[in-house]
């Protein structure tokens, strides 16, 4: 299986969030949470890709329990709902 370069999505999601090299883990969440509900998506649902794309576990979901297909799946979610695109 090949693996997905998401470093582009990681570069664009940062900057969507507003996440800064010296937020706290908690700010990060806070800021997850709040941008995956603008997008209308369920946040611990969507925040959890989202936080498991940034390095972070929050201990929201068992994301290490979730399949590459439905990380890959819930990653395209966001993007279908504009979360990942730039503007």
């Amino acid at each position: 299986m090949k693996a997905i370069p998401y470093g582009p999505i990681l570069d664009i999601t940062k900057q969507k969030l507003g996440i800064l090299e010296t937020d706290s883990v908690e700010s990060i969440v806070a800021k997850a949470l709040s941008g995956v509900a603008e997008v209308g998506l369920d946040p611990p649902k969507g925040a959890s890709i989202v936080l498991l794309l940034l390095g972070i576990r929050d201990g929201s979901e068992r994301v290490e329990m979730l399949t590459p297909e439905i990380i890959k799946a819930r990653t395209f979610e966001l993007e279908s709902h504009g979360f990942c695109s730039c503007g």
